[in-house]
């Protein structure tokens, strides 16, 4: 109940900073069911200037905006310490890692994750 809390002071703090730059900025919270029935907690973002969303893994959160370049609906993570990538088609998701090698393969993190419909 903290997390959900925190996740939503987090991202109305967000929604009120991207206010000045946005018309119509909307906020949507949603959870991810994974293998292993792991919850992948986020928060998106749409202002004017672009999507973002915060993801709560690794018991800390992740800010991601999103890669417009690629066909698939794709967030990653804004600081390069933190190179998780979210990926989204329709209702389903996977939460990959990209090490800063690039001769390095990117890793699995979640996978098999469902939106969980019960919260829209």
């Amino acid at each position: 109940m903290l997390k959900k809390t925190f996740l939503a002071t987090l991202a109305f703090a967000a929604l009120h900073g991207f206010a000045a730059n946005a018309e119509e900025p909307s906020v949507h919270n949603q959870t991810y069911i994974c293998e292993r029935g792991v919850a992948l907690q986020a928060v998106f973002i749409k202002a004017k200037d672009g999507s973002y969303a915060v993801i709560s893994v690794d018991g800390k959160l992740v800010a991601l905006r999103e890669d417009v370049k690629t066909a698939e609906k794709l967030f990653i993570a804004v600081d390069d310490q933190d190179n998780y990538r979210l990926h989204i088609k329709g209702n389903d998701a996977f939460l990959t890692y990209k090490d800063s090698d690039p001769s390095k393969a990117e890793k699995t993190i979640l996978q098999a994750c469902q939106a969980d419909i019960a919260e829209d």
